[in-house]
């Protein structure tokens, strides 16, 4: 026993002496300072045109080798000279046990301070393509399969079964593009636990990243991922397989109120040596929504099996929608692949739905939309099924679009679009609200300032004005209800960018219709549009919801002509008008209108006509047989340049002209009207006025207009003194004007009169 404990003790020995040589030689050759100059040296052979510093190095002896590197930097030029910072250290430690030196085992320790990372764009490359140079390929010499492994394991070295931690903190990595867009992404910890080339190695990452983007907006988010890699298959088996687990939380973009759940990535990964990488991805949120697909890159990236599976309520609770729009029940899926082929083009074929539907409940619309579609290589085929108002719309677009091209609006093919609505009751107060409706004061000033600002940023941003993509839209509606009318037609619009024209659409309404053509230009604070409206026996009462407001009064059977054009604001101020019109119609009535009142106290104040009218009077409204009509309107003036009247039964004719200001506060409206009456009051207008034709004028706010008394009496008093004489004339009125004429106003008729009257 003592022999044996003598040769063990022996062994020890001789073992402790040969490690301590091992231990006094290498510490005599490594010298701090020349592992310094070589790990500059070696740097600068990689990075020609950048700068190296190493503060300095320590070496410390025992039963650990250990490493440290102090205030390591790395920076280069751009290329007008200007430094840039490409990284830096503070601290760099490595930790080799004796142990792993000597039996290619035990736990290596590396660990790293406060590091940071600059990446910066230049016109053309980036700081570390610039410092690394132009490289000229070297002609390699081919290996054997044999000589292949024995590098792979000279290269493994002392870290064959030693474990390896790696550990990180307080990791900077910065960013400029050339956009303009930067940022930083800070890794709080960087961790490799037991990194080896025999087993599963776990890491863990932790990150908050800050990203300022060319709007100077900032989008921030943290991430913790989670993972597990195994070396060893990479060097047995020709592959390495990975699972990592990711979770983004706190996503924030300045300006977006929008509130983001967290979002996890469930990553599974194999990477071959020859380097393909593959694998499938899976994301969800809120547990029920998820987007997965199969991955593979070699020369080219292909992702199959796409399968997305989002329930709408939870990206409307995100987004902060309308609570008019209902998601509840809404889901989207979609199916397919996306191919990223080796010359880099993209080939997609892609299948989706939004099904049961989106509803929609608002000022009286209550709708259900259902979309499914497909994008197939460069050809887009949307159906957009709405049930709406009792009815239907289905929307069909074709059209093409090149993912491998410049997105250019003005560039872009015109779509196909086929629009068919059927079957639908519309209300005439939901028509006319949404064409016309009046609009709250500090509601446009409120949403104009807004607009204004927007268009500000963009301005200065150099965005371009908003547009449309260009389309060729056939339309065509049928068994359409508009206040219990029905109504049908179809016609063609062409979409452009900036721009959008209606091409001869034709229509039926009850009994009459119409052809329209029309003219809009998008401008980036209204819209300016152009229209001639051609009318054959169309009724006007259930009509007038699709045209300005002055219609409202006026009703009957209209031919004609309606033209001019409409200034539509983007922000809530109400549209402007400036409608010509040329139309005759029958069986109608002026709104608002009641003859009876206008006449009737004028022919009471006609002094020579006076007496003879009692038991007579006229009992007339704003009901005719036919009217004709020249105008023009605008939606603060209403100029009539002609019309003419012919009551019912033909008793009374009204003929004139005038001005109407609708709205309030505006000045006193004006109309001179020549009424001809058939009856019995015209009978006593021709025996003592010689004429059955009464001058009137009415004028007052609005539409509440009353009869100027003094303008027809001026009118018709040398009429009467061609009738009656001089004498007996001014007896009546002498008579009378006490009775029929105002206080105020007799002295200036009586002055008046006297003029007219007196002899030449």
């Amino acid at each position: 026993m003592n022999r044996k404990l003598k040769i063990i003790g022996i062994i020890v020995a001789v073992f402790l002496v040969l490690v301590g040589g091992v231990v006094y030689y290498a510490s005599t050759k490594l010298n701090p300072e020349e592992i310094r100059k070589i790990a500059i040296e070696q740097t600068g052979k990689v990075f020609p045109n950048a700068t190296t510093s190493l503060e300095s190095v320590k070496i410390s002896w025992g039963l650990n080798f250990k490493v440290e590197l102090h205030k390591f930097s790395l920076n280069t030029k751009n290329p007008e000279g200007a430094p840039v910072e490409m990284m830096a250290v503070d601290e760099l430690i490595v930790k080799v046990p004796l142990w792993a030196i000597l039996t290619n085992g035990g736990v290596i320790e590396i660990q790293m301070d406060k590091p940071l990372m600059n990446y910066a764009e230049f016109p053309v490359g980036n700081n570390w393509t610039y410092a690394m140079g132009e490289k000229k390929e070297e002609t390699k010499e081919q290996k054997t399969p044999e000589e292949q492994a024995a590098a792979q394991e000279k290269a493994i070295g002392i870290f064959g079964k030693s474990k390896i931690n790696v550990k990180l903190t307080d990791v900077a990595v910065k960013y400029a593009l050339r956009s303009n867009s930067s940022g930083q992404v800070g890794i709080s910890r960087f961790l490799v636990k037991g990194l080896n080339f025999e087993s599963s190695t776990a890491f863990e990452i932790a990150s908050d990243a800050k990203f300022v983007m060319a709007d100077q907006s900032v989008v921030s988010f943290s991430t913790i991922a989670i993972g597990e890699i195994n070396i060893a298959d990479l060097v047995k088996n020709g592959s390495v397989s990975s699972m990592v687990l990711v979770k983004v939380n706190n996503i924030a973009k300045t300006g977006l109120e929008w509130k983001f759940p967290e979002i996890t990535t469930n990553l599974n990964l194999l990477l071959k040596k020859d380097g393909e990488i593959s694998g499938n991805v899976q994301t969800s949120f809120e547990t029920q929504n998820k987007i997965a697909a199969d991955f593979k890159m070699t020369k080219q990236i292909e992702i199959s099996n796409i399968n997305v599976d989002i329930i709408l309520k939870d990206i409307g609770l995100i987004m902060g929608l309308d609570h008019a729009i209902d998601l509840s029940k809404a889901k989207l899926t979609a199916k397919g692949g996306v191919i990223y082929t080796e010359d880099k083009k993209i080939d997609a074929d892609l299948g989706f739905q939004i099904s049961p539907g989106i509803g929609y409940s608002k000022e009286g619309i209550v709708a259900t939309t259902t979309v499914n579609g497909s994008f197939k290589q460069k050809d887009i085929a949307i159906n957009v099924k709405t049930d709406v108002l009792s009815g239907l719309v289905e929307t069909i677009i074709n059209g093409e679009f090149d993912p491998n091209q410049k997105f250019d609006l003005k560039a872009l093919k015109p779509f196909d679009i086929k629009v068919t609505a059927s079957r639908m009751k519309i209300p005439e107060k939901l028509i006319q609200a949404k064409l016309w409706s009046k609009k709250d004061p500090a509601e446009v000033a409120k949403a104009e300032a807004e607009a204004e600002k927007a268009r500000a940023k963009a301005a200065a941003e150099g965005k371009p004005a908003p547009g449309l993509p260009p389309a060729n839209v056939n339309v065509a509606w049928s068994n359409i209800s508009v206040g219990g009318e029905d109504f049908s037609g179809k016609g063609k619009i062409v979409v452009s960018s900036q721009a959008i024209a209606i091409d001869g659409m034709t229509f039926k309404f009850s009994k009459g219709s119409g052809k329209l053509t029309q003219t809009m230009k998008l401008g980036v604070k209204s819209s300016e549009s152009t229209f001639a409206l051609g009318i054959t026996d169309l009724n006007l009462s259930s009509f007038k919801p699709f045209l300005p407001p002055f219609i409202e009064n006026f009703s009957g059977t209209f031919s004609g002509s309606v033209n001019g054009s409409a200034t539509i604001y983007k922000a809530a101020k109400a549209p402007t008008y400036d409608v010509n019109l040329d139309v005759n119609a029958r069986n109608g009535e002026i709104k608002k209108l009641n003859i009876s009142e206008y006449i009737n106290p004028i022919l009471g104040s006609i002094p020579v006509v006076k007496d003879q009218v009692q038991d007579k009077q006229v009992k007339l409204d704003g009901n005719f047989e036919t009217m004709t009509m020249k105008g023009r309107f605008k939606q603060d003036n209403y100029t009539i340049s002609s019309f003419n009247f012919i009551g019912l039964n033909k008793k009374v004719e009204l003929k004139g002209s005038g001005s109407i200001y609708p709205l309030p506060g505006s000045q006193n409206s004006s109309m001179d009207v020549y009424m001809t009456e058939n009856g019995k009051i015209g009978e006593v207008l021709q025996k003592n006025l010689g004429s059955k034709e009464l001058p009137v004028r009415v004028s007052g706010p609005g539409f509440a207009m009353k009869p100027e008394i003094q303008f027809t009496v001026s009118r018709v008093a040398k009429s009467a003194l061609k009738t009656k004489g001089v004498e007996a004339a001014q007896k009546v009125i002498d008579k009378n004007i006490d009775k029929v004429v105002p206080e105020k106003a007799r002295e200036q008729v009586k002055g008046l009169l006297n003029g007219l009257f007196k002899k030449k």
